[in-house]
C-alpha cells in the first residue's frame, strides 16, 4: 500500500480543482440540503477516486487533507444537531472514507476522533430503508484490513460478526456479495497471525449445517418427506450460497491455509451426511457444489508432487461418479449438467496442480468427461427427432460422424461411459429432452471461457449434427416449427454455433463439419412457414458462413460457384430482402454486404450471383424507399460494398438519376444514420471513382451542405472525410505520393518527364489551391475548423489543416501570389472542377452565405420534416411518400424535371445555374425547388374531390388533423462559397485552432471534471434549476 501513503505534491491539473471542491462539498452539509440528481453525486465520487481517468485525485495531500477534515466536519454536525442525512450524502460520506481509510494515517487520525463508530451507526440506523447506506458501510470495514491499524479494530469489534449476518439474512444481492467480499478478505489477512479466529469464523459459517444435520436426523421419520426437504432447503441455501462463494474464491486463489480448516472442521462429511436429506434438485446442487470445493482441494494436498496417476485409483474420483449417478436415478438432468459446468471450472482453477490421468499411455483429461457427460442431451435428441431405427442407421452410413463418436469414446474413461449408458436410458424416456438440451446450450456458452480450440471443435461437431438432424425433424413434422419450446431450442442452437465458431475461429481444420455449414444454412432457410425471429437466425448463420468459407468450394479455393450452394444465396436472399418483417430484410441486407464485400477482395465469381438476381439494383430501391429507415442504412451500407466492384459501379452509372439520386438522401432523409451512412458511400465513390461531370455542380453544393449544415455529427465527420480524400485526389493528380513529393514525376499536362524541385512543387500546391477554392473546399475546411458544436468534427477538420499547414510551410507557400485570376482558374482547373466561382471581389461580406438565410437550423428542408420518411417523392402531389412494399413498383417515380431533356432538367433543378454563373457581380444562395405545375395542381385537386366525396370517413380521419400544418415545396441548401486560397492561407496561418499550442490547450480544456464542478455549482446554487442529466 506504499502508493496510497506516498505524499503527492499538488499540481496544476489537481490543486485547481480545491477551490471548486470545497464549495461543493460544503453545500452538500447544509441544512435541508435536498439532492437532485444522484448522478452527479456518483460522478463526483468517481472522479475523485479516480475510476475515469486512473488519476486518483483524493491521494493528492492537499486534497486528501480537504477530504478528511470535510468528513469530520459532517460527523460533528450530524453528531451535534441530531440531524440523519440524506441517504445519497449518508453514501457518499461512506464511500468517500473507505477510500481515505486505505492510507493507514488517515484512518489512525479519524479513528481517534471516533468518526468511524459515528458514521456506521448512522448507516446501521438507515439500513432498512436504504441499502446503499449499508453497502457503503461494509465497504468502509472492509478497507480498513489494507492495513494493521485497521485489521486490529475489525477484530477488536463486533461489526465482523454483523456482516456475516448481513451476507445470511439480507434480501438484496449486491449487500450479501459485499458481505462475501469482505469475510474472504478478512480470513486472507487474520490466518498467518490468528488461525483460531478464522476457525472460530468458518465454525459459525457451518454451525447452520450441523444443526440442520442433527435436528433432520431426530426428526425425519415423524415428518412428511418432501415438506422437510423444502423447509430444509430453503432454511440452508443462504449458508451453501455464502460457503460456496467462499471456498470457489479461496480455491481459486489457492489460500491453502484457509481450506485446511475446512478440512479439519470436516466440511465434507458433513455435506456428505446432507446429501441423502435432499429431494430437491437445486437443494442437491448447491451440497455437491460445496462438496466439490472442498475436494478437489483436498486432491491438490493429496496429489502434491504427484506427476501420473491410474486411472481407477484415487476412491474419492470413485465417489464423484457414484454421486452423479445417484442423482440421475433421481431424474436431476439439470444437476447433472450444472455440476458438469462448476466441475469444469475448479479444474481450470486447480489443473496445474493435479497429476494427469493416464490410461494406457494415453492421457484422459477430466474437462474432457465433463464434456462429454454435458453434452449427452444433445447427442440423444437424434434418436428422438429421426427415431431409434433411423438414427442407427445414419450412425452406420455417416462415415465422418462414426469416426466423431469413435473419437468420443476414445477419449472417455470408463466411469464415464458408464455413467453416460446409465443416462441415456434415462434419457431416452424423456418428453422434456429438448428443454434439457436447450440448458445445455446455455451452459456451453457460459463454459467457452475454459475451453481451448481443441475442445472447442470438440463441442461444434454435436452441434452441427443436430442442426442437420433438426431440420430433418422439420420435414417429418411440420407442425413443430410453430412449437414455442422448439424455436426456442433451435434459436439457442444456432446462437452456440455462431458463437463458437467466431469465437475460436473454426475452420475446416479443427472440424470437417464446417463444410456443411452453409449448405444447412440454406436448406434451414428454404423451409416456409418459419417464425421471423427463427429466420433472422439462420441468416445470420449464413452470414458467418459466406464470411468464414464453410463450403467445399470455398475451402478448395475454387471461384467457380456455378453449381455450388453458394450460388443458391442470391435467389434466397433476393426473396428475404422483400420480406414484410424489417428485421428479416435487415438480415438479409447484412449478407448481401457480406457478399459483396468478398466480390471486390477475394471471390470475384460473388459478382455474378449478386447480378444474377439483380441484386445491386434492388438494394438501391431497397436504400431510397424501403420504409423502415434501419433497413434504408442497411442498404446504403451494402452500396459502400456494391460500388468497389467495376462491373456494378458501371451498372449504376447507366441507370437514370443514380447520383441524383444518392445526393437526395442528403437533402430528404429524415434520419440522422441513412445520411450518415450516405455520406460514407460519397466518400467510398470519391475513393475509388470519379463523379460525372454533369453532377459536380449539385455534388459539390450538397456535400458543402453536409459538411456544414447538417445537425448529425457523424454526417459531418464523414462528409469531411469526403472533402479530405479531394484534397488528396488532386494533390495525386500533381504527383504526390504517400503524402510526399517525388524528385521527378511524369507530367500528364506536358506528357513527359519533370523534376519536381521546390518552385514546381509550390506551383503545383497553388494549382490545386485554387481548384478546392472552386468547389468550395476551402470554405468547407474553415467551417469544419471554427466548428464550435461538435468537438469531433472541429477536431477532425483541425488536424487535417495541420497536415496541410506542414506541407504548405514545407514548400514555402504564403499568401502572395496564390489566387488566379477567374480566366487563368477556368483553364488550370481540373476537368471534374470546372465550376466557375464568384470572384473575391464579388462577395460583399465575407465568403460564406449569411446565417440568417438559414435561421432554422436544419439537417434538412421543413417539406421534408417528416419522421422516418424514406427518400422517394410523388411527382404528382408535390409530397414525400413512403411505398407500400419494396416489393411493389420497380419504376421510380420520377420529379417534374425528368420528363425535360437533360440539360434543361439540370438547369430547372439547378435553379437556372447558368444564368446565376452569367453575372458573377450577382450571386445568390442556390435554391432548388420542386414544385407542383399547373397540371400537379389540377391533379391534386382531383384526388381531393375524390377523398371528400368518399364513404370512409374514417380514412378522412386518419389522414387529416386539425393540427396539421401546410409544407412548403421548395428546398433550400446552403451553397458552395468561393473562399479564395489568399484567405484561406491568411486563416491557417494566423488562426489558433491551427497551432500545436492551441491544440495542447484544448485538449487541456475539455475536463469534465470542472465542468461537473461548475454544474453542480450552479445546479445546487439557484433554487428553481431544471435539473437535466446531462451525462
Amino acid at each position: 500500500m506504499a502508493f496510497l501513503t506516498m505524499e503527492i505534491e499538488p499540481t496544476p491539473s489537481t490543486s485547481k480543482y480545491n477551490e471548486k471542491i470545497e464549495k461543493v462539498l460544503q453545500k452538500f452539509l447544509k441544512p435541508n440540503f435536498v439532492v437532485k440528481n444522484d448522478v452527479y453525486l456518483n460522478l463526483f465520487l468517481t472522479h475523485l477516486i479516480g475510476k475515469e481517468n486512473n488519476k486518483k485525485l483524493i491521494y493528492n495531500k492537499q486534497l486528501n487533507e480537504q477530504c478528511s477534515q470535510w468528513i469530520i466536519q459532517a460527523y460533528h454536525l450530524w453528531d451535534k444537531d441530531k440531524n440523519k442525512p440524506s441517504i445519497p450524502i449518508l453514501s457518499l460520506v461512506l464511500n468517500l472514507a473507505s477510500h481515505l481509510s486505505t492510507d493507514e494515517q488517515v484512518f489512525v487520525r479519524l479513528n481517534s476522533q471516533n468518526v468511524y463508530e459515528s458514521i456506521v451507526a448512522i448507516a446501521q440506523e438507515n439500513g432498512n430503508e436504504a441499502p446503499a447506506a449499508i453497502v457503503g458501510y461494509i465497504t468502509l470495514v472492509c478497507s480498513f484490513l489494507e492495513h494493521k491499524s485497521g485489521l486490529q479494530w475489525v477484530l477488536a469489534t463486533n461489526y465482523w460478526t454483523e456482516i456475516v449476518d448481513l451476507g445470511l439474512k439480507a434480501h438484496t444481492l449486491y449487500i450479501r456479495q459485499k458481505a462475501y467480499e469482505f469475510v474472504i478478505k478478512l480470513l486472507q489477512k487474520t490466518v498467518k497471525f490468528n488461525k483460531s479466529f478464522c476457525t472460530n469464523l468458518i465454525k459459525l459459517l457451518i454451525k447452520p449445517l450441523t444443526d440442520a444435520l442433527n435436528s433432520s436426523l431426530k426428526n425425519i421419520e415423524n415428518v412428511n418427506t418432501e415438506v422437510v426437504n423444502k423447509e430444509l432447503f430453503e432454511s440452508l441455501l443462504p449458508t451453501l450460497t455464502f460457503l460456496s462463494e467462499v471456498t470457489e474464491s479461496l480455491l481459486k486463489n489457492y489460500d491453502k491455509d484457509c481450506l485446511q480448516i475446512f478440512l479439519e472442521l470436516n466440511v465434507l462429511e458433513t455435506l456428505q451426511n446432507i446429501l441423502p436429506l435432499s429431494q430437491i434438485e437445486d437443494f442437491s446442487y448447491m451440497i455437491v457444489k460445496n462438496w466439490l470445493n472442498v475436494l478437489v482441494f483436498k486432491f491438490c494436498v493429496k496429489l502434491e508432487g504427484v506427476k501420473q496417476i491410474r486411472e481407477l485409483q484415487t476412491p474419492d474420483n470413485k465417489l464423484f461418479f457414484t454421486i452423479m449417478i445417484s442423482e440421475l436415478e433421481k431424474v436431476h438432468t439439470r444437476f447433472v449438467l450444472k455440476i458438469c459446468h462448476h466441475a469444469q471450472t475448479l479444474w481450470s482453477y486447480s489443473s496445474t496442480r493435479l497429476p494427469m490421468c493416464v490410461r494406457g499411455g494415453e492421457n484422459i483429461e477430466f474437462q474432457n468427461q465433463m464434456l462429454i457427460i454435458q453434452l449427452m442431451p444433445v447427442l440423444l435428441l437424434t434418436c428422438q427427432f429421426l427415431g431409434n431405427e433411423k438414427a442407427s442407421s445414419v450412425m452406420l452410413n455417416d462415415d465422418y460422424r462414426r469416426c466423431y463418436i469413435h473419437k468420443w469414446v476414445t477419449i472417455s474413461a470408463i466411469r464415464t461411459i458408464k455413467i453416460c449408458f446409465k443416462w441415456k436410458e434415462l434419457l431416452e424416456k424423456k418428453k422434456d429432452l429438448i428443454d434439457d438440451a436447450t440448458f445445455s446450450f446455455q451452459l456451453i456458452l457460459k463454459s467457452k471461457k475454459l475451453l481451448n480450440r481443441e475442445k472447442a471443435a470438440m463441442f461444434f461437431q454435436p452441434l452441427v449434427y443436430c442442426l442437420r438432424d433438426s431440420l430433418t425433424h422439420c420435414e417429418l413434422h411440420p407442425e413443430v416449427k410453430s412449437c414455442p419450446r422448439f424455436i426456442r431450442f433451435l434459436d439457442s442452437l444456432i446462437d452456440t454455433l455462431i458463437d463458437v465458431v467466431t469465437t475460436f475461429d473454426i475452420t475446416w481444420k479443427d472440424s470437417i463439419e464446417t463444410i456443411s455449414v452453409l449448405k444447412l444454412a440454406c436448406e434451414f432457410l428454404n423451409y416456409p412457414l418459419l417464425c421471423n425471429k427463427l429466420v433472422v437466425k439462420g441468416l445470420k448463420l449464413l452470414d458467418m458462413a459466406i464470411s468464414r468459407y464453410m463450403s467445399p468450394d470455398m475451402v478448395l479455393l475454387m471461384d467457380n460457384h456455378r453449381d455450388s450452394v453458394v450460388a443458391q444465396t442470391g435467389t434466397l436472399l433476393y426473396a428475404k430482402c422483400h420480406d414484410g418483417s424489417w428485421e428479416i430484410r435487415d438480415s438479409a441486407l447484412e449478407v448481401v454486404y457480406t457478399l459483396s464485400s468478398n466480390a471486390h477482395s477475394k471471390y470475384p465469381a460473388f459478382k455474378n450471383i449478386l447480378l444474377d438476381v439483380e441484386l445491386p439494383q434492388l438494394v438501391l430501391k431497397m436504400a431510397l424507399n424501403d420504409g423502415e429507415y434501419y433497413v434504408r442504412a442497411s442498404a446504403v451500407k451494402c452500396l459502400q460494398e456494391l460500388i468497389q466492384s467495376s462491373e456494378i459501379w458501371e451498372l449504376y452509372l447507366n441507370m437514370d438519376h443514380f447520383c441524383d439520386d444518392i445526393l437526395d438522401i442528403f437533402q430528404k432523409e429524415t434520419e440522422g444514420i441513412v445520411r450518415k451512412e450516405a455520406a460514407e458511400l460519397m466518400y467510398k465513390i470519391v475513393k475509388f471513382y470519379e463523379f460525372p461531370e454533369e453532377t459536380q455542380h449539385r455534388l459539390h453544393d450538397v456535400m458543402t451542405y453536409a459538411a456544414t449544415g447538417d445537425l448529425h455529427w457523424e454526417v459531418k465527420l464523414y462528409s469531411l472525410k469526403f472533402w479530405f480524400k479531394m484534397v488528396e485526389k488532386l494533390l495525386m493528380d500533381e504527383g504526390m505520393i504517400d503524402r510526399k513529393f517525388p524528385s521527378v514525376t511524369f507530367s500528364k499536362e506536358h506528357r513527359k518527364i519533370v523534376t519536381l524541385n521546390d518552385v514546381e512543387v509550390k506551383r503545383r500546391i497553388i494549382k490545386v489551391l485554387n481548384q478546392l477554392s472552386d468547389i468550395g473546399c476551402l470554405a468547407v475546411l474553415k467551417d469544419a475548423v471554427e466548428d464550435e458544436c461538435h468537438i469531433e468534427v472541429s477536431q477532425a477538420a483541425t488536424d487535417f489543416t495541420r497536415r496541410l499547414l506542414d506541407l504548405f510551410k514545407k514548400y514555402k507557400v504564403t499568401t502572395e501570389n496564390v489566387d488566379y485570376p477567374v480566366k487563368q482558374r477556368n483553364e488550370e482547373s481540373n476537368p471534374s472542377c470546372s465550376s466557375v466561382p464568384p470572384t473575391p471581389s464579388s462577395l460583399s461580406s465575407g465568403s460564406l452565405e449569411s446565417p440568417s438565410q438559414f435561421s432554422e437550423p436544419s439537417p434538412y428542408p421543413e417539406v421534408f420534416n417528416v419522421p422516418s420518411t424514406p427518400c422517394n417523392a410523388s411527382s404528382e402531389l408535390g409530397i414525400i411518400t413512403p411505398p407500400n412494399s419494396v416489393c411493389g413498383q420497380n419504376n421510380r417515380s420520377k420529379s417534374n424535371s425528368d420528363s425535360l431533356p437533360p440539360t434543361e432538367a439540370t438547369d430547372d433543378l439547378m435553379g437556372k445555374e447558368a444564368e446565376v454563373f452569367t453575372d458573377l457581380t450577382n450571386v445568390t444562395p442556390m435554391i432548388y425547388e420542386i414544385n407542383a405545375d399547373k397540371s400537379d395542381s389540377s391533379n391534386a385537386d382531383k384526388i381531393l374531390e375524390d377523398l371528400l366525396n368518399s364513404n370512409d370517413m374514417a380514412l378522412l380521419q386518419g389522414i387529416y388533423s386539425p393540427t396539421d400544418e401546410p409544407k412548403t415545396t421548395s428546398i433550400q441548401i446552403k451553397k458552395k462559397s468561393y473562399l479564395p486560397p489568399s484567405e484561406y492561407l491568411n486563416f491557417i496561418f494566423n488562426s489558433p485552432h491551427c497551432s500545436k499550442a492551441e491544440q495542447t490547450k484544448t485538449s487541456q480544456s475539455v475536463d469534465e471534471f470542472d465542468s461537473l464542478l461548475d454544474d453542480i455549482l450552479e445546479e445546487y446554487g439557484t433554487s428553481d434549476v431544471n435539473s437535466m442529466d446531462c451525462y
